[in-house]
């Protein structure tokens, strides 16, 4: 269930249920719209035919009007909320190999972000100072890269469906920042950011 796509897949496992059902339309209709009319039958059909997609709302009646198991209650869930994900922005939420993907990506970028300030950080407090032109040009790169950095992983962390890797994506880059910007001044650390600063030239 966790690999269905679109209305049509989520169409195809509500009827695999209603063949053990075995529920009319009708009854579908009366059970979850609370009506047997015309319009409710037409909606409960383009749920069942994978026309349209069952509203949020109604998803769960249907089920359990299916009589789904509640293992299976919860893998529909599932499948309904990434496939109203899908409609509502045009990407998919990520399956769990695509989660702890995308984390380490994400906690690498934060690493490295929290790296280049660290260099900043030392070139400052360095004696005799920082070459200053290639400093400045530096920063203004960091800035930039951190800049975008931060944007993709608010947009891409929209689709993940966890309240922590969103979070991680709002947060993660600031955090890094401040990280690299702090840390360094403590002398134990200060050789995470004076070696790459020496190895690029600027010390």
């Amino acid at each position: 269930m966790d690999r269905v796509v679109g209305p049509k897949g989520l169409s195809r496992l509500l009827r695999s249920l209603d063949v053990d059902a075995k529920i009319s339309v009708e009854d579908l209709a009366r059970s979850v719209l609370g009506s047997s009319e015309n319009e409710a039958i037409t909606t409960v059909s383009g749920w069942m035919n994978g026309k349209v997609l069952p509203t949020e709302q109604h998803f769960m009646p249907l089920v359990r009007a299916l009589l789904a198991w509640p293992d299976e209650e919860a893998a529909l869930l599932r499948a309904h909320k990434r496939i109203r994900t899908v409609q509502e922005t045009g990407s998919a939420a990520l399956p769990e190999s695509g989660l702890r993907v995308w984390t380490a990506t994400r906690l690498s970028v934060c690493l490295v972000m929290a790296t280049l300030r660290a260099v900043f950080t030392v070139c400052l407090k360095a004696d005799p100072g920082p070459i200053t032109n290639p400093l400045v040009w530096y920063a203004l790169g960091a800035g930039v890269l951190s800049s975008m950095s931060w944007v993709e992983m608010i947009s891409s962390s929209r689709h993940t469906e966890r309240l922590a890797i969103d979070a991680l994506g709002g947060i993660g880059i600031p955090l890094a920042v401040i990280t690299g910007l702090l840390l360094p001044r403590f002398p134990v650390i200060e050789l995470w950011g004076r070696w790459p600063a020496e190895l690029v030239g600027l010390l």
